[in-house]
C-alpha cells in the first residue's frame, strides 16, 4: 500500500511547481492569500466561504482552516467565488488550523 503524503511533502511539491512554473503559490495550491491595505481594508482570496459574520467578528473558512478578522464595523463589501472584501476597523487576523 502506498504511503500518504503528509500536508508538508504536498506543500514542498506545490512551492517547487510553483518555482519551477514561476506561478504565484496560491494559484498552484489553491492556498489562501491576504491583502490588507491600512488596517482598514482586507482583501481574502482561495475562501470556502463565510462562517461567522457581524460587525465585530469575521470568520472565513480557507483550505486547511478557519481565518478569523477581528475589529470594529467590519462589513463585507464583496463576497464572490474569487474571495471576499472587508472593510472596517481591523485589529487583528489570525488562522486557525482544523
Amino acid at each position: 500500500m502506498p504511503k500518504r503524503k503528509n500536508r508538508k511533502e504536498k506543500r514542498g511539491a506545490a512551492e517547487r511547481i510553483s518555482a519551477a512554473l514561476e506561478m504565484p503559490l496560491d494559484t498552484i495550491a489553491g492556498v489562501y492569500r491576504l491583502e490588507s491595505i491600512g488596517g482598514r481594508e482586507l482583501t481574502i482570496e482561495n475562501t470556502a466561504g463565510i462562517l461567522e459574520y457581524s460587525g465585530e467578528r469575521v470568520r472565513v473558512a480557507v483550505k486547511g482552516g478557519v481565518l478569523t478578522v477581528g475589529g470594529t464595523e467590519l462589513v463585507i463589501r464583496a463576497f464572490s467565488a474569487d474571495g471576499i472584501y472587508i472593510e472596517g476597523r481591523i485589529g487583528m487576523i489570525s488562522f486557525s488550523e482544523v
